[in-house]
């Protein structure tokens, strides 16, 4: 018994996604077709003679028949045996000596094997198929020479009878083009579909949202669907955005509004998997509720918020915390210029600063810590825009540090197994997992 039911609806938007490749296979199928039809496959020529019996000479009804009555009877039972006999070694033995057949390589069961004969009221129907055109027509031909001379000698009765010889009759058998493209065509259609369908049922990657929450048994807040995927990417007054209010009414009802967990760590669990994407855009629709927002880069070494919210990087996070490892000094000029506004309200931006890389290191920084709490103070809400989750250390600290963490993952590319690993890892350091997002994107 299956554990999971196929989604249709799902396949059949995979089928849709991959109609390019399943195109150029059929194409594929359809050119091979007709090379196999045309150019490859062998010619099969069948040749069909008939001999139609009529009145029997000197054959007398019996007593109360009529004679087309009694003639009718009598061949319905002799034809068999003249069928029978047409099939005989002692006929096609003739035939093949007749035709010097042994020259050709044609034994007695090749021409067997070619072979069809069968009745109707009155007719006898010879059908012969070899590769050669002529030499079907010839062989059909001469098996009723053949059988004429020899059958009166065999069952001395004189019928008579009319012949229709294999010469205007003779066609190709088995040469049917569109049959054979048809079936070519199914075949590569059959086996695009059928690549598509494995890849959907072998898939180990997630594909919607049933899978983390039915299969994976893991929180779910929701699903971004959007057709375009440009790095923090902001997405203003358009239906799209509206799925970030709907995310942040979800992460607001999961938090139960509780006004003491501000903070909110988003990762992800590979690169380009949408997180800073979400991230600006789930600030954005904080602020326009009239939330406090404060979103922070703490991607140390893909950091893009500064482009993303176009403001300057000269003194970012980094600098701040290889400034001084003393907590209690702080520097209002260098303070003031950590924090920047940008163009929408209530929202203000760290940027990840000039140093990146292994030059500096969040996790463990009390300096950092300390810094966290006092922002709390003035903002309603702060976003930590994170790096990978199973790549660096500074993660793995920055969700125990955090209130909640949000985990992104990519629909079609985050692996079931990698899911499951990074959600480990933060209950390892004693992260709270609010939940995980579908980013669902056409690229």
């Amino acid at each position: 018994m299956v554990e999971e039911e196929i989604d249709l609806k799902e396949l059949f938007l995979l089928f849709w996604k991959n109609k390019v490749f399943i195109i150029i296979l059929t194409i594929i199928a359809l050119i091979l077709g007709i090379v196999f039809s045309f150019f490859i496959k062998a010619q099969s020529y069948t040749a069909y003679s008939y001999i139609t019996f009529g009145r029997i000479e000197g054959y007398e009804p019996r007593e109360g028949e009529s004679q087309l009555l009694s003639e009718i009877q009598f061949n319905s039972t002799i034809l068999g045996n003249y069928k029978n006999y047409m099939l005989s070694n002692d006929i096609l033995d003739t035939v093949i000596e007749n035709l010097d057949l042994k020259d050709q390589d044609i034994t007695l069961g090749d021409l067997k094997e070619n072979l069809e004969i069968t009745t109707s009221t009155g007719t006898i129907e010879i059908a012969v198929s070899f590769n050669d055109e002529k030499l079907a027509e010839n062989i059909a031909n001469e098996i009723i020479k053949v059988f004429v001379e020899k059958s009166k000698d065999f069952y001395r009765i004189n019928h008579t009878y009319s012949i229709s010889n294999a010469d205007e009759s003779t066609t190709e058998s088995n040469t049917s083009h569109i049959a054979d493209l048809v079936c070519f065509v199914a075949v590569g259609l059959i086996i695009g579909l059928g690549i598509i369908m494995i890849k959907f049922i072998f898939n180990p990657s997630i594909i919607s949202e049933k899978d983390i929450e039915s299969k994976l048994k893991l929180p779910f807040i929701s699903t971004i669907v959007l057709k375009l995927n440009k790095a923090g990417k902001i997405i203003e007054n358009s239906e799209e955005s509206e799925q970030f209010d709907v995310l942040r009414a979800n992460i607001e009802f999961s938090i139960k509004n509780d006004l003491s967990k501000k903070t909110l760590f988003i990762t992800s669990i590979d690169k380009r998997d949408g997180k800073t994407f979400v991230s600006s855009n789930l600030a954005i629709a904080f602020s326009k509720v009239g939330k406090k927002v404060l979103i922070i880069d703490t991607d140390k070494k893909d950091g893009i918020l500064d482009k993303v919210f176009e403001v300057q990087n000269n003194y970012g996070l980094s600098n701040y915390l290889i400034d001084s490892n003393k907590i209690s000094e702080k520097d209002s000029k260098s303070f003031n210029s950590l924090v920047q506004e940008t163009k929408y309200e209530n929202l203000d931006v760290i940027t990840i600063g000039t140093i990146k890389g292994k030059k500096f290191k969040i996790i463990q920084n009390e300096k950092f810590i300390k810094f966290l709490d006092e922002m709390k103070q003035s903002y309603d809400i702060i976003i930590l825009d994170g790096s990978e989750m199973m790549q660096y250390a500074d993660s793995r600290f920055l969700s125990n540090i955090c209130d909640n963490t949000l985990l992104i993952t990519e629909k079609n590319k985050t692996k079931e197994k990698d899911l499951i690993n990074a959600t480990k890892e933060i209950e390892k350091v004693n992260g709270n997992l609010l939940g995980t997002v579908l980013n669902d994107i056409e690229k």
